[in-house]
């Protein structure tokens, strides 16, 4: 690991999390929405 040089699957690990944050969130959406209906 070179920090001095950018790894360019940091950018691919932050994507990736945010999609993994995303479809948690709408997982827990549909819940929330599937309880109050």
């Amino acid at each position: 690991m070179n920090p001095s040089r950018p790894d360019p699957n940091a950018e691919l690990h932050a994507r990736e999390r945010l999609r993994i944050v995303f479809a948690l969130g709408s997982l827990l959406l549909g819940l929330l929405a599937a309880v109050h209906m």
